[in-house]
Parts: C-alpha cells; sequence; structure tokens
C-alpha cells in the first residue's frame, strides 16, 4: 500500500485555482457544457464523501519520504490496510452513478459520459464502466481522441491490457499535437539524467519512440500476459487526472497543481481515503490520507538499463525499492516477485538457442493457486521481438527452450497464475555466444540416471534442467555443455603446421585426439558456521578443487556432454565451477563458469 498524506496547515499560499492548472493533463479539451445538475450531484457526493471519510484511530504512522509540493509521499506497502468504505458513501455514489447516467441518457454529454466512467470503475463496476466508455461517441461534439481514451481507462481497470493498449494508441494517433506532447511525457516517471534527457526531446516522433521505449521497459510481465499494461498504466493516470481536473479535485486536496498531478502520476491515484485522528487542541484533523493500490512495485528500471537494456542486470529492476522513484499495482497481480531461475546458451549455426528453466514446485502458493502460465521472451526493443516462447498449464518445474539470431536481446523469464494472482519474473540483459565459441555455457541438470561423463543431447536434457543453482551438501548435480569440434580435412603433407582438423559451421578448430576437460571448484562465499569454524581453528579454509580427464577420441561435431558432481566433502557455501576444454588445435583454453550455492541440509 503508498499513501499520499497532505495537510491544511502545510499549504502556505500554493493554492491554485482548478481552471488554473486543468491544462496540465489535457483536461483542457474536455468540454464545459455538461448537465448543470450533474455536475451539483458530483459536487455534493464529493463534499458528502470529504465530511465522512473514515478516521485511523492510531494516525497513518508514515513517515515524509518524498515531498512533492504540498503532499507528503511515503511507502507504506507493508502497513495494515485502510478500513472499509463507510457504506453510506457507497450508497451515495451510486446515487451519483445513477444521476449521471440518467442525464447521459437524456442528453448525451461528455464530460457527464466521462464522470459516469469515472465513478463507474470507482465502485469496481468495470463491465459498465466499459459500456459506458463505448458509449461516449453518442455525445454531440465529442472529441474522438478524449473517448479513445476513456475506453482505455476502463478497459485497463477491467484488466483488459492488450484492447487498453489498442485504445490508447487510438487516441493518440488523432490527439492534437500539443495534446500528445504533453500525454506522453514520461519525465515523471523517469529520475535525474534520464528525466532531464527526456524533457530536452523536441514533441514529435522521436519523444514518442522514446517514451514507447520506456513503457516497454516499465512493463511488468512481456511473456506470460498478453497486453502492454506499461502504457495502458501510464496514460490511464493521464486519463484519471484529466477527469480531476476537470471536477472537483481528491479530497486530500484543496486545489488542483502540479503537485497533485505529480504524486498521482508517479503513484498513481487513491482508491481509498482516510483522515488522521485530530490533534490536541484540535476539533478535526485536517491531515487526510489517499491509499493506492498495493502491492505497488518499483517497474521502471535504472538508468543503465534505460540506456542499454540488452547489458542490463536483474539488479537494474528493483522491485521493492524502498525510495522508488514511481510504482504501480498491477490489478492481475497481489503478489509480484522475482522469480529464480537457471538461464544457458547454445550455439546452432548463425543462430543460439537458450534454455530457461525455473522451480516453484516447494511453494503451495503457487502449487496451489491454479493452472500456471509460463512464458520466455528475447526482445531487442519494444518493436522487435527475436522469440517467444509460452507454456499454458505449466507444471511447476519445467523448461523453455528459444531459438533467436544471435545479437543482443533484452531476456524475460515469467510465471504467473490468473487464478492464484500471483506473478514471478526474472529480467536483464544477455549477449549470444560468440560465432566461434568452442563451448557452451554450463547447465545444472538432475543427475540420477547419468554416468560421469556421458554423452546427451540439449533436447533431452532441458527439461531436467534444475530452476536454480543450488544442491545439498552430500548431494550431487548433473552438468551439461556442448563442445563445438569438427575434423576438417587432411593437411597436405608438406605443410605440417596445419592441423587435420578444420572448422565448419563456425565450430572451433581442434584435435580431438589430444582434448583435455578440466573443472576447477572456486569458493566464492563460505557459509557463515564454516567461517566461525575456520576463526577458532576447527577446520581449513576451502581451496579451490580441480577435476582433470582425458577426452580425447570424442567424435567431431557439436556434442554434449554431462558431468556428475558430487558433493561430499564440499562445504556449504557459493562456488564457481570453472569448466576449461584444451586440446592441440585451440590457442587458448575455452572456459565457461557457472556459480552453484551447497546448502546446509
Amino acid at each position: 500500500m503508498r499513501r499520499v498524506g497532505a495537510s491544511a496547515r502545510r499549504l502556505g499560499g500554493v493554492a491554485l485555482a482548478l481552471g488554473t492548472m486543468a491544462g496540465a493533463a489535457g483536461a483542457q479539451m474536455l468540454p464545459d457544457t455538461g448537465a448543470a445538475g450533474a455536475r451539483t450531484a458530483q459536487w455534493r457526493f464529493e463534499t458528502y464523501r470529504k465530511a465522512r471519510i473514515p478516521v485511523l484511530p492510531f494516525g497513518s504512522g508514515g513517515e515524509c519520504e518524498v515531498r512533492v509540493g504540498r503532499l507528503c509521499y511515503w511507502d507504506s506497502n507493508e502497513d495494515s490496510p485502510p478500513p472499509e468504505e463507510p457504506t453510506a458513501i457507497g450508497r451515495e455514489r451510486a446515487a451519483l452513478v445513477a444521476i449521471l447516467a440518467a442525464s447521459d441518457s437524456a442528453s448525451p454529454n461528455e464530460w457527464v459520459a466521462s464522470q459516469l466512467v469515472r465513478y463507474l470503475v470507482e465502485s469496481r463496476r468495470t463491465s459498465e464502466a466499459v459500456a459506458a466508455a463505448r458509449g461516449c461517441d453518442r455525445a454531440a461534439g465529442s472529441s474522438a481522441w478524449w473517448c479513445a481514451a476513456l475506453r482505455g481507462y476502463a478497459l485497463h481497470a477491467a484488466g483488459d491490457d492488450a484492447a487498453a493498449a489498442a485504445a490508447y494508441d487510438s487516441a493518440l494517433a488523432v490527439m492534437p499535437d500539443s495534446t500528445r506532447c504533453r500525454w506522453t511525457d514520461v519525465s515523471t516517471w523517469l529520475d535525474g539524467g534520464a528525466a532531464d534527457r527526456f524533457a530536452r526531446l523536441p514533441c514529435g516522433p522521436e519523444r514518442e519512440r522514446a517514451a514507447r521505449r520506456v513503457w516497454w521497459l516499465a512493463r511488468p510481465l512481456i511473456a506470460a500476459r498478453d497486453g502492454d499494461d506499461g502504457e495502458a498504466e501510464f496514460l490511464a493516470r493521464r486519463t484519471l487526472a484529466a477527469l480531476y481536473a476537470s471536477s472537483k479535485t481528491p479530497p486530500y486536496a484543496t486545489s488542483w497543481g502540479p503537485d497533485v498531478e505529480e504524486v498521482g502520476m508517479r503513484y498513481g491515484w487513491p482508491v481509498a481515503w482516510t483522515r488522521e485522528p485530530p490533534r490536541p487542541m484540535e476539533i478535526e484533523s485536517s491531515n487526510i490520507v489517499g491509499h493506492e493500490p498495493r502491492p505497488a512495485h518499483s517497474f521502471v528500471p535504472a538508468k543503465r538499463a534505460m540506456d542499454d537494456p540488452t547489458h542490463a542486470t536483474d539488479d537494474d529492476w528493483a522491485l521493492e525499492s524502498r525510495l522508488a522513484h514511481s510504482r504501480y499495482a498491477p490489478v492481475y497481480a497481489d503478489s509480484f516477485s522475482v522469480l529464480g531461475h537457471q538461464l544457458a546458451r547454445f550455439r546452432r549455426g548463425d543462430s543460439s538457442v537458450f534454455v530457461a528453466a525455473y522451480d516453484v514446485g516447494d511453494d503451495e502458493r503457487w502449487t496451489h493457486g491454479g493452472p500456471l502460465r509460463a512464458g520466455f521472451a528475447l526482445a531487442a526493443g519494444p518493436d522487435s521481438l527475436l522469440a517467444l516462447a509460452v507454456r499454458d498449464d505449466a507444471p511447476a518445474h519445467g523448461a523453455l527452450l528459444l531459438r533467436a539470431p544471435a545479437r543482443g536481446a533484452l531476456a524475460g523469464v515469467e510465471l504467473y497464475s490468473a487464478e492464484g494472482r500471483r506473478a514471478a519474473r526474472a529480467r536483464y540483459g544477455v549477449a549470444p555466444l560468440a560465432h566461434d565459441a568452442a563451448l557452451s555455457d554450463i547447465l545444472l541438470v538432475r543427475a540420477d540416471g547419468y554416468a560421469d561423463a556421458a554423452i546427451a543431447d540439449l533436447d533431452d536434457v532441458a527439461p531436467r534442467a534444475l530452476g536454480s543453482a543450488t544442491v545439498a551438501e552430500g548431494g550431487t548435480v548433473g552438468l551439461f555443455w556442448e563442445t563445438y569440434l569438427t575434423r576438417r580435412a587432411a593437411a597436405p603433407p608438406e605443410d605440417d603446421s596445419v592441423s587435420e582438423y578444420s572448422a565448419s559451421d563456425n565450430a572451433a578448430s581442434v584435435d580431438t585426439t589430444s582434448l583435455a576437460v578440466s573443472l576447477t571448484i572456486v569458493p566464492v562465499d563460505i557459509s557463515f558456521a564454516k567461517r566461525l569454524a575456520i576463526a577458532l581453528r576447527l577446520a581449513q579454509r576451502p581451496t579451490p578443487m580441480t577435476l582433470k580427464w582425458d577426452d580425447s577420441g570424442r567424435a567431431a561435431g557439436p556434442a554434449g556432454h554431462v558431468l556428475v558432481l558430487h558433493t561430499e566433502g564440499i562445504p556449504a557455501g557459493r562456488y564457481r565451477l570453472e569448466l576449461a576444454v584444451s586440446g592441440a588445435g585451440l590457442r587458448e583454453p575455452a572456459v565457461a563458469t557457472r556459480e552453484i550455492e551447497v546448502r546446509e541440509r
């Protein structure tokens, strides 16, 4: 839960008249010709609601973390939810909806239709809101772009983000240029230099491409769920800002202003309000707190990912950042977390095969939360999807394979349960293997059924891939890798500097009759108990261990191998596996690494 607090004691002289700031959200495009009775009913409802906002008995307890003009914002995602809205307010809202619907039916009016959609969404009557938005075009003199935006707002609230994004694309396509420039200003979602760079872009195609890039990077799920709710959420906030600016403002603000709009755009508009208890010598508290949807997360990545997503790391998306510059609570997920997984790369000619494995089999929230949908996507940009794999009715432990062009990409590995209202993801940049790589990545697999140094095929091994790089003390794990070595034609007898093997299909030139393989296990971070034992001289500090074996005589061509690693005698901690392949034809050993964690039993 996120909350916004404003106090009349802090307003000073910055309160602005409603009309002066309406243009900030494009609200000046809404005609001011609504039925007088409907406008009066709306004003009376908001006055009634504000007077009856429930009091938090012990106050909000929130400390001001972000100051925006008159408003204070703080992260209260872990706080208790606000009290239920009084029944009387719900009853009055229903009466207002009836008045707006009757007015819109008798004499279609864009302002009335817009407020009708707003209050239907607020009442969680989203299917009725979608129907009302589709009737916006009936109003005399209605604006095509605004009616399309209104449909996008209602569809987004209903969770149909594919249709919402399409509606907003239609709205942007027919907006006046100046309005489109304001509506695609995503600087409120950006921090520091990124916001400054965007603000310097001139209105037009370049600015709009930059906005779509931000919406794409801020999209919570790019594979496991349809629809671009990054774009839909941002533009829905714009739409509600316009609705507020053209009518009575949210309860926590005495007047519309840039501070109200900025907080709403960054953190979302409140869905509930409470009042803090009066302080000593006060009859009634003037502190009203707005509660945004929760749980809300930080989906806009750090500057590095903005600049070059194909080289971003998972740390560039800090979902739970305490001081996030913006937040969003998807309506389709009550829980959103980081997905533990494993990813490995393999060469296939001029393309690459990527294997992504996950495992949530030990988590009852997933295994008893209804059908799962797994997704794995590789994309080079908002309009450049390189490859996508989606599996409905996915198992709790599974793997997805993608074949994609050999180029840098942003990878998204995702799991989603619509029934369980849960989502998890991993997101970072990946590079393909070099075109002449002699060795693939290491893929950790279940070791049962394999003998040491077994020959294996990727298609057979992939379903056995582990969903994390973790193995129990004393347990076993299989290490799968591929080598890309191809026999070349015999060399001319007079040129004994040329090997008898040759590269084809970009495979490395190697004499497989003298092929050697080594595995080095390097301690990275041993457990606290082991460190304590070392400090008390009850144990020795782990040192790197190397296993070497001769792999001569291996058949030429791409080949898959499995080595079973036994962890007996390896204390709990983190280790780096360094697999090296060397032979007479390689100028230097080919090396692949993978970190694993040996956990205590």
